[in-house]
């Protein structure tokens, strides 16, 4: 019997295919047109690939040139007001962003390049920023413990997707350099082994250690976190290939597939879908029931919220009720992974309770939809014309930032708003181009 959610999200996506073939085309990547985009007319038509390369590499030096000497980030960055600091700060946007610029150098910097020697090394300032200041030992583990004045929080605490960032950002650094110290091997191993004393028999994690107590702390619950973590310990794997690490991040996506299989609303869980997607990457054997769980869960997530893009006007790829930038970002990252982790899976659409023309049709909606998000984004950086200098290439926390600038209000670009852009936007390419 076909499963009836699968289904409806065939019927949904069937006809957004049809409204998204009348109104717009399928020039993105047949053009090599590199006119200057228009931000305020043309709201209907596709930007090349040249031009999102363009917006990538804007977005990845001016993310770049926030990283202060000492591997610190500028958090925060004030329209009209270059010399603007913040005190606040965020341990898993500073390892996000680590993420973010992995992507970058892997597929758009040339390991013999200058620029990819210095961008290297900025990232190197990263994580030695992160070990000197949030790394500590416990044991044999190692935490990444979160400062109380720089977070608002009560009690300095080592959150779970703190510990997977960390590791993600860590073993990507160890993968790109070629070589690795006992002593950085040791640390990976003991954010590996911290996730795993967080995780429980079923899969499921404590989201938070209270590391003034020594003891887990129960009153944080984060969506994110496990598939943070589970990212964490998937990478980890592909560096030293220890099954430990590709057990237990297979262990943390299933349970989050089984609880939510019958749930009637999933959250748009992006770190679940890139984690998936790290899995299937891994080569790791699953049987079908695995497989069908898994890709099940993730064409589940990217339903919940594919029949509310809107479709046209100045906020076409936007979202009803949603057309935050970093919040897009991560609908973008999710896109992409969902689509890539179907075709790595190996699965049949018959397993999924569908025909391959359903299922092909459904990814070609979905590739449309995603799509039409990156050009809303494109359309929200910060371009020459803005005439904002050291702003140049940022992704603002407001879609409608320079009607508020207009208006004499304050505009900010925060970190993340940049990270999960620029990392959504590097899958999207890559995903276009093979």
């Amino acid at each position: 019997m076909k499963n009836k959610f699968l289904k409806i999200s065939v019927w949904v996506i069937s006809f957004l295919v049809i409204l998204l073939i009348v109104i717009s085309t399928y020039s993105y990547y047949l053009t090599a047109d590199t006119e200057e985009f228009s931000l305020s007319e043309k709201t209907t038509q596709n930007i090349s690939r040249i031009q999102l390369q363009q917006a990538i590499e804007f977005a990845s030096s001016f993310m770049y040139d926030q990283v202060e000497p000492s591997g610190r980030l500028i958090y925060r960055r004030k329209f009209g007001d270059e010399k603007f600091r913040t005190s606040k700060y965020n341990l898993l946007r500073h390892a996000g962003t680590v993420y973010s610029l992995y992507l970058y150098d892997n597929i758009y910097q040339q390991a013999s390049s200058n620029s990819q020697k210095r961008f290297f090394k900025i990232r190197k300032n990263l994580i030695s920023y992160m070990k000197k200041n949030y790394i500590k030992p416990m044991k044999n583990m190692y935490g990444m413990v979160s400062k109380k004045s720089e977070e608002g929080i009560s009690v300095t605490k080592v959150k779970l997707g703190g510990l997977g960032l960390g590791l993600v950002a860590m073993a990507g650094y160890a993968e790109d350099s070629g070589s690795v110290s006992d002593q950085d091997k040791k640390i990976m191993n003991g954010l590996a082994e911290f996730i795993l004393l967080l995780q429980n028999n079923d899969g499921s994690f404590t989201s938070a250690f209270n590391w003034e107590k020594k003891e887990k702390d129960y009153s944080t619950n984060s969506l994110y976190y496990p598939g943070e973590a589970s990212l964490g310990l998937i990478f980890l794997y592909m560096f030293d290939k220890n099954p430990r690490w590709l057990e237990a991040g297979k262990k943390a996506l299933s349970y989050l597939a089984t609880t939510r299989k019958d749930q009637k609303k999933v959250p748009f869980d992006h770190w679940a879908l890139i984690a998936t997607d790290k899995l299937f990457e891994s080569g790791v054997e699953l049987s079908t029931k695995e497989k069908k769980l898994l890709v099940e869960h993730a064409i589940k997530i990217v339903s919940s919220v594919l029949d509310k893009q809107i479709s046209r006007g100045k906020r076409r790829g936007a979202f009803e009720n949603n057309d935050r930038p970093c919040s897009l970002g991560t609908y973008v990252e999710g896109f992409v992974a969902t689509i890539n982790l179907i075709k790595r899976s190996g699965i049949n659409a018959r397993d999924l309770g569908m025909n391959e023309s359903d299922l092909d049709l459904w990814i070609l909606g979905l590739k449309n939809i995603t799509q039409n998000t990156v050009d809303y984004l494109y359309r929200v950086q910060v371009k020459k014309e803005d005439d904002s200098s050291f702003m140049l290439g940022a992704i603002p926390t407001v879609g409608e930032w320079r009607s508020l600038i207009k208006a004499g209000k304050q505009v900010v670009s925060q970190i993340d708003n940049n990270q999960h852009v620029i990392s959504g936007w590097i899958g999207w390419d890559k995903l276009v181009g093979e």
